[in-house]
């Protein structure tokens, strides 16, 4: 999806609108209307102190969309700051899920293509990369580590092309790291932020001090 990243979450909910909009649809494309002519431009500061480490901040929002499908999240950055968004993923969920613990694994599986092209985007580059995946649900890391074996009766009927993750984790190159929620880049992607919790993490996405648009 090509859009501004302070628009990327109400862009991705906005086209998954355009056969039955309402008056709040309306709302919402008004103020991001708004928001670009009063921010015409926000610069990209991107930051790499150590190209051999790459970040992966993903989340998922579960059942915020009309048919009740969740939103997953996600923000590329390198090295320790964890400001300077390289990559990022936007974009709603192709299936419905039954916990959030189910969406955040569903989110991770639509984010490993990007997680992979990077690591063999920069080891052709020639660095020698690690890959660290942050997650803020401790159940969803457990299934993500130990695979099948940590399925209960809630998980149990997860299709297994979900636990992908765990063989990459088994292979070395990707390790997975809980992150706690107010530190979680991917919320920018995945939920309306608003106020001092938006600038937070606009700013680490854009390595700078974002302009909030006047009221």
């Amino acid at each position: 999806m090509r859009a501004r990243r302070a628009l990327r979450t109400t862009v991705s909910f906005l086209t998954s609108r355009v056969e039955a909009p309402d008056e709040d649809d309306w709302k919402k494309l008004r103020k991001a209307l708004l928001y670009l002519k009063r921010n015409p431009g926000l610069p990209l500061i991107l930051e790499a102190s150590d190209l051999s480490l790459i970040n992966w901040y993903v989340d998922a929002s579960f059942a915020v969309h009309p048919d009740y499908k969740s939103h997953t999240g996600g923000m590329m950055t390198l090295g320790k700051s964890g400001r300077g968004a390289v990559m990022d993923i936007c974009a709603k969920q192709r299936s419905n899920a039954t916990s959030s613990t189910q969406t955040e694994l569903y989110g991770v599986d639509q984010t490993m293509p990007k997680m992979i092209w990077a690591k063999h985007f920069l080891e052709a580059q020639g660095f020698e990369t690690r890959t660290v995946l942050h997650q803020d649900n401790t159940s969803t890391i457990r299934l993500e580590v130990n695979g099948k074996k940590s399925s209960g009766q809630r998980t149990r009927h997860l299709h297994i092309k979900y636990f992908f993750v765990t063989d990459q984790l088994k292979e070395g190159w990707l390790s997975v790291q809980y992150c706690p929620t107010a530190e979680m880049n991917g919320d920018l992607n995945t939920k309306p932020l608003q106020g001092e919790l938006w600038r937070k993490f606009m700013g680490r996405a854009q390595n700078c001090s974002p302009d909030l648009p006047p009221d």
